[in-house]
């Protein structure tokens, strides 16, 4: 076999990092609510309900292709080993190019969130009324009729 027609792979580390592409922004955001436990007293019982708190997370462009980019997060000089694609024509996108689409993307998912989470405690709510009326029917048929007590026969 000739090994000239095969030139040997390209490492990770030897490609560009930052691919140049017009019109695409190099730096892409999300946000997400991030929830923190609350702290505990001397008892360890719970003192109130912990904390909310909405965490900007900030990815590099490292590659682009006709349909997408790729994505890896960064932190300080810190950088993800995992890379994530967003497409470019995208309804719904991991990550946007700029903060306030990513803000904006951010409120729709909680928006979402809002409408399925009700829609679940419409149905729980349902729920637990057919429970009590079944609850309320086997009562009834296994109460004792009323009336005087009937005598066994003795035969």
């Amino acid at each position: 076999m000739d090994k000239s027609r095969h030139p040997a792979p390209r490492s990770a580390q030897s490609r560009p990092l930052q691919a140049e592409h017009p019109g695409v922004s190099p730096t892409w955001f999300r946000y997400e609510a991030r929830h923190y436990a609350p702290v505990l007293d001397e008892y360890g019982f719970a003192r109130g309900s912990g904390r909310l708190e909405i965490a900007e997370r900030v990815f590099e462009r490292v590659r682009c292709t006709p349909k997408g980019v790729w994505l890896v997060e960064v932190w300080g000089p810190y950088r993800s080993g995992t890379k994530r694609f967003v497409r470019l024509d995208a309804r719904k996108q991991y990550a946007s190019p700029s903060r306030e689409q990513a803000l904006q993307a951010f409120l729709e998912r909680k928006r979402a969130q809002v409408r399925i989470l009700e829609r679940r405690l419409d149905q729980a709510r349902i729920a637990l009324e057919v429970g009590k009326t079944r609850a309320q029917a086997l009562q009834t048929l296994a109460a004792p009729m009323s009336g005087p007590p009937r005598r066994e026969q003795v035969v």
